[in-house]
């Protein structure tokens, strides 16, 4: 009995911050066309805008900087790139798109 407590204990201790174990933040791919309810802030903007351009610049098929609003979006590709987006409802707060010297064209949005 008492190995069990302090095994539940230890894991207890060892949670993530968000204090879920096994169900983590669901996400799932959504196509450029999809509509969301827009709030467009300047400050996301600019930040949507600086990492796509450095992912363009350097290649980079994944999250440059630090999280942009409450969750955040990349994708690349041609044309209009999809991003991953919330389960959640949220406002998109960003958008931005660069194209790369190979036409690759990257893509961050920002949600709050």
């Amino acid at each position: 009995m008492r190995s069990i407590l302090t095994i539940l204990i230890l894991l207890t201790l060892t949670l993530p911050a968000d204090g879920r174990l096994f169900f983590r933040r669901r996400v799932y791919y959504r196509p450029a066309s999809a509509t969301w309810s827009t709030g467009i802030r300047a400050d996301d903007q600019a930040a949507c805008q600086r990492e796509a351009d450095h992912m363009a610049r350097y290649h980079i098929r994944g999250h440059v900087f630090g999280l942009i609003g409450r969750f955040e979006g990349c994708g690349w590709g041609r044309g209009t790139p999809g991003t991953c987006v919330p389960y959640y409802r949220m406002t998109l707060t960003g958008d931005a798109m660069a194209t790369a010297s190979n036409g690759t064209v990257y893509r961050v949005r920002s949600w709050r």
